[in-house]
C-alpha cells in the first residue's frame, strides 16, 4: 500500500483546483456584497453625525452672538448699492474665523456698484468654512477654480419661516409688483421670521418658545459649478421656474402644492423646468435663494422661484430644506438643540389656496413644519 501511494497510486494535491478557486472567489464576492452596504451605511451615519455636529456648532455660534449683541443677527445687512452682507458673516468671529470676517467687510466696503461675480468672490475669500458644509453634500466644499463658479458654499441655511419670501437684492434680483399684493416683502416676513433684512430680532421675540422654533436647517448646494453647463435639474440644490400662473390664483392666494408637483413624475430625484440656481453658493450673501429656506414644503421637496425672462432675476418663491441623508434633514432650534426633521412632517394646507396676507401673526396654515418656522403663531408644537 505504501509503495502504491508513493509510486503508482494517488498523489497528494499541492494546490486548488479550478472549481475550488471559483468557489472561493464566489464566497469572497458574496461577503463583499454583504459587507459593502453596511460599510456605506456606517460612513453615511458618520457623515450625518458630522452634519449634526456642524449644526450644533452653528447654534452655539448663534447664542454666543446673542450673548454679545443682545439680539439675533440680521439675515442681511445693507452695505452698498443694494448689496447685503449675509448673517453668516456676522457669525464668523464666533466660528473661529475672525480674520476672514475682517477681510470680508473690508472687501465689501470697496465694492463698486453691482460687481461681477468674480469681483464679489475676490472680496469674500475662497476658504471653505467647514462648519457650514455637510460632508454628505458633494458640492458644498467646491471653491473657485471653474469658470462661472462663485464661492465656498454652505449647506446650513437661515429659516425664513412659513412665508413664500421675496428674494432680497443682490444685483440678480428685481422688483416684482406682485409682492405688493402677496405682502411677503415686508411686514409678513418681518413678523413671522427670526431673521430679516436690516433688523435684529431679540431672542425674546420668539414667543412660541425657543425649543419649538427652528432657526436653521440643511439645504443642498446647487450642483452646477460651470458656466454654460445648463441649469441643474437635480431635486437637491435645483430650483424650478414656475410660470406666472403657477402658485398664485387671481386673488394672489398661494398654492404650495404647485411647487411640490414640480418634482419629475418619472424621476423623484429631479425637477421639471429648472432655472438658474444659486442655492448655497455664496455664504456671505443675504439673499433667500442663496442662504435661506421656508418651512412650507417638507424637507427634500422641490424649490420654486418666480424668475424674470432672462433667468437671472429672482423675484419670490418657495425654497425648501433638504439634505443627502435618507429621510429628512437636520435642523437647529432657537434653544441651540438639533433635531432631525423627517420628509414626512405634517405641512397642513399645502393642497389648498392660502390667503397669505391673513397670517401676519397667528397659527400657521402649513401644519407642524410651518408652526416650527413661525416665531409668533402661539403654537407649542414639536417633533
Amino acid at each position: 500500500m505504501r509503495n502504491m501511494l508513493s509510486w503508482g497510486g494517488w498523489k497528494k494535491s499541492k494546490g486548488f483546483t479550478l472549481v475550488e478557486l471559483l468557489v472561493v472567489i464566489a464566497i469572497i464576492g458574496i461577503l463583499i456584497g454583504l459587507l459593502l452596504p453596511a460599510v456605506q451605511a456606517a460612513r453615511e451615519a458618520a457623515r450625518r453625525m458630522q452634519c449634526s455636529n456642524n449644526m450644533k456648532q452653528f447654534g452655539l455660534a448663534l447664542h454666543n452672538y446673542v450673548d454679545i449683541n443682545n439680539s439675533l443677527p440680521s439675515f442681511g445687512t445693507y452695505c452698498h448699492n443694494y448689496q447685503y452682507v449675509g448673517g453668516f458673516v456676522a457669525l464668523l468671529p464666533f466660528m473661529e474665523q475672525g480674520s476672514l470676517y475682517d477681510a470680508m467687510y473690508d472687501g465689501w466696503r470697496k465694492l463698486p456698484g453691482y460687481p461681477a461675480d468674480e469681483t464679489l468672490v475676490a472680496s469674500l475669500g475662497k476658504t471653505p468654512i467647514s462648519t457650514l458644509c455637510c460632508p454628505s453634500d458633494p458640492y458644498a466644499h467646491l471653491i473657485m477654480g471653474v469658470s462661472g463658479h462663485l464661492a465656498p458654499g454652505n449647506s446650513i441655511m437661515f429659516s425664513l419661516a412659513d412665508v413664500a419670501v421675496e428674494n432680497q437684492p443682490w444685483g440678480l434680483t428685481g422688483t416684482y409688483t406682485g409682492n405688493t399684493n402677496l405682502q411677503t416683502s415686508g411686514s409678513q416676513t418681518y413678523n413671522r421670521t427670526p431673521f430679516f433684512l436690516n433688523h435684529w430680532h431679540a431672542l425674546s421675540s420668539i414667543i412660541d418658545g425657543t425649543s419649538n422654533t427652528v432657526v436653521a436647517s440643511e439645504a443642498c448646494t446647487s450642483p452646477t459649478c460651470a458656466a454654460g453647463s445648463g441649469y441643474p435639474a437635480e431635486l437637491r440644490g435645483g430650483v424650478s421656474n414656475k410660470p406666472p400662473a403657477g402658485m398664485l390664483n387671481g386673488s394672489w392666494q398661494l398654492l404650495a402644492a404647485d411647487c411640490l408637483n414640480m418634482r419629475d413624475p418619472l424621476n423623484p430625484n429631479r425637477i421639471q423646468d429648472p432655472t438658474r440656481s444659486l442655492r448655497g453658493r455664496v455664504f456671505g450673501i443675504g439673499c433667500v435663494q442663496i442662504t435661506g429656506f421656508c418651512t412650507i414644503l417638507p424637507p427634500n421637496s422641490p424649490s420654486c422661484s418666480r424668475v424674470g425672462g432672462d433667468q437671472n432675476r429672482f423675484y419670490w418663491g418657495i425654497f425648501s430644506a433638504g439634505s443627502y441623508h435618507s429621510g429628512g434633514a437636520n435642523a437647529a432650534m432657537a434653544d441651540g438643540s438639533v433635531r432631525f426633521v423627517p420628509d414626512t412632517i405634517d405641512c397642513g394646507g399645502i393642497n389648498t389656496y392660502q390667503t397669505v396676507r391673513e397670517y401676519l401673526s397667528g397659527k400657521s396654515p402649513f401644519g407642524v413644519w410651518g408652526a416650527m418656522g413661525s416665531i409668533n403663531g402661539s403654537e407649542s408644537v414639536s417633533l
